[in-house]
Parts: C-alpha cells; structure tokens; sequence
C-alpha cells in the first residue's frame, strides 16, 4: 500500500489490515517450538509480517491519531520478540534507500518519506532511553535526504502543504527542538 491508498482508508481499515498480519505472526510464532537451552526463538516469518505491519502503520499520513496507537502496539509486539530495534531500523534503511534511489516511483518516494517522518515522530520521545533509537534517528538526519519536486508537487497536490525532509525532521530532533 502506499501512503495515499492508505490515506483514503479508515482507522478501522488499517487496523484491519494491521491485524491480519500481526494474526499470521502470532500462529507461526505459537508454533515454535522452545528449546531448553535457548529459550523461545523468534520466527523469522513472524517477524516479517509484524515489520510489514509497521509499515502499513507508519506509512498512513497522521490525521486521526491512529499511528502513535499502531505503532505503540507493534512495537510492544515487536519487543517480545527481542527485534524492534532491528525491524525499526531495517525500515528506516528501506525509507533512506527508496527516498535515494534514481528509480524509485513518485509515490513509492512520498510513501518512504510519510513512513521516515512517521518513524521520526514515534522515537522522537524515546531517543534518550533507547540508544538504538538515537542511532536511527542518527542513520536518518546522516543520509541527507531530499525530496525531490515531483515527490513535493505530489504531496501538495494532496494535502496542500509542503513535505519536510525527514533528514530535516531528524536533525531537529537530535538538536532538541
């Protein structure tokens, strides 16, 4: 989905959508088996559907409140299985080298700068208690990142403002503002 899709769908829908992925992680996951030694192993598939479940989340444009509740619920989600830092941080790679690339579509662009900016906002509280946050956030402001003007015409077109840079949005964030 990318985020203008997204956008013409309800909180309701998304979290439809969220909650089918985070049912199929849940199945595979009950079925591992615990090792005595290890302890219980996170499903490599699992993981896969709840990070494709936070990208829904936070590839939707904020306009009811719904992201801060996905999102909060994924990463508790996520941290039971010991791999929010790594699913975080591999969707903030994913953003960066959408954002980046020469071939990428417009609105797969505008969709990767809705999830960074989205990513933003959601550690932007936690950037002092969790260090990993911090060097994702880092990982963002350090890409330098622009937007490219079809990438802005589109998003304006949308919702008539203008779309900040997430890389912008980091360093305001690692500067306190």
């Amino acid at each position: 989905y990318d985020s203008s899709q997204l956008m013409l769908k309800s909180a309701d829908q998304v979290n439809e959508l969220i909650q089918r992925r985070v049912d199929k992680a849940a199945k595979l996951q009950a079925s591992q088996e615990v090792d005595d030694d290890e302890g219980l192993r996170s499903e490599p598939d699992a993981i896969a559907y709840l990070r494709d479940a936070m990208r829904i989340a936070l590839s939707r444009p904020e306009q009811d409140g719904y992201r801060a509740v996905a999102f909060a619920r994924l990463d508790h989600e996520l941290a039971d299985l010991n791999s929010n830092a790594v699913v975080l941080q591999q969707l903030a790679d994913e953003g960066i080298g959408a954002v980046q690339s020469d071939v990428a579509a417009t609105n797969v662009k505008a969709t990767y700068v809705f999830l960074l900016n989205n990513l933003l906002a959601e550690l932007r509280p936690e950037t002092r208690a969790r260090p990993w946050a911090k060097t994702i956030v880092e990982n963002v402001r350090d890409a330098h990142l622009q937007i490219s003007a079809a990438v802005q015409n589109q998003q304006f077109m949308r919702s008539m403002a203008a779309m900040k840079s997430p890389s912008a949005n980091a360093e305001a964030i690692l500067e306190g503002k």
